[in-house]
């Protein structure tokens, strides 16, 4: 037997969040923290300015991505604060 495929392949990136150092799927362009502490990944072109607590696709805001980065301890940092922006790499499709 040999493995043809492996599920949930995806490229990764490194990126610094507030002096931590995330591994993240390449093509996340925001990182939020929400009021319990939970690491927050988006995809998307709009900003998850005002709805970063909510679970689930927001077509204005933004589309959160499911995958698990962790949680975060906010030492008083108000996390309606946190909101970072990254590049995301073009893709080529033909």
């Amino acid at each position: 037997m040999k493995l043809i495929r492996e599920p949930n392949t995806r490229a990764m990136k490194t990126v610094q969040y507030f002096n931590l150092e995330l591994i993240v799927p390449e093509d996340i362009k925001y990182i939020s923290v929400d009021s319990d502490g939970e690491i927050i990944l988006w995809v998307g072109v709009h900003a998850p300015y005002v709805r970063m607590y909510t679970v689930g696709v927001d077509d204005w805001f933004g589309e959160i991505y499911d995958y698990d980065v962790g949680q975060v301890d906010l030492e008083g940092v108000d996390w309606r604060e946190t909101l970072v922006e990254y590049d995301v790499p073009k893709i080529e499709l033909f």
